[in-house]
C-alpha cells in the first residue's frame, strides 16, 4: 500500500522550469509581443488592457521557442503574435459573454501560464479553476 502511496505523488521538484512546458511560454511570448506594440489588440475588444503579466511567464524559453517556430513555419513573429491575439480576443469574449449571462465557475484545461483569470474584469464573484501538470503551478507560483 505504501508503494501505491508514493506512485502516485506528483514530482513538483523541478530543476528546470523553463523545460516543464514550453509550448506555453511560446504562446505567452505571443502575448508579451503583443503587449510591447504601439497598438495592442490583446484587451481592445473587451475595453481592457494587453496581457501585461506575459512577459513576466514567458520566460527565456518561450522567445527561443517563438524564434524556432517562426524559422521552422516561414512566419514572423508579427505573423504569430497576430494569430494568438486574434485568438486570444475570441477566447475573452466567449468569457465575457459567459459572465454577463451569469456564470461563476471557470475551468482552464491546459491553462499553462495564461493569465486571464487574473487580467479579465468582472471574475471577482467567479471561481477559476487552472488544470495543468504540478510544473506549471509551480512555475505559476514562482512568478507571482
Amino acid at each position: 500500500m505504501a508503494d501505491m502511496k508514493e506512485a502516485a505523488k506528483v514530482n513538483t521538484d523541478v530543476e528546470d522550469f523553463e523545460k516543464a512546458f514550453p509550448t506555453a511560454q511560446m504562446v505567452a511570448y505571443w502575448r508579451a509581443y503583443d503587449a510591447q506594440q504601439e497598438k495592442p489588440q490583446i484587451g481592445t475588444n473587451i475595453g481592457v488592457g494587453p496581457d501585461l503579466a506575459a512577459k513576466h511567464l514567458c520566460g527565456k524559453v518561450g522567445k527561443q521557442m517563438a524564434i524556432e517556430y517562426a524559422d521552422a513555419s516561414m512566419s514572423s513573429h508579427a505573423v504569430s503574435a497576430n494569430s494568438m491575439a486574434v485568438r486570444t480576443q475570441y477566447y475573452d469574449k466567449q468569457w465575457m459573454s459567459a459572465v454577463d449571462d451569469g456564470v461563476k465557475q471557470f475551468v482552464i484545461v491546459a491553462c499553462g501560464v495564461d493569465a486571464r483569470a487574473w487580467r479579465l474584469p468582472g471574475l471577482e464573484d467567479c471561481t477559476v479553476f487552472e488544470i495543468d501538470v504540478p510544473q506549471c503551478h509551480a512555475f505559476k507560483r514562482s512568478m507571482s
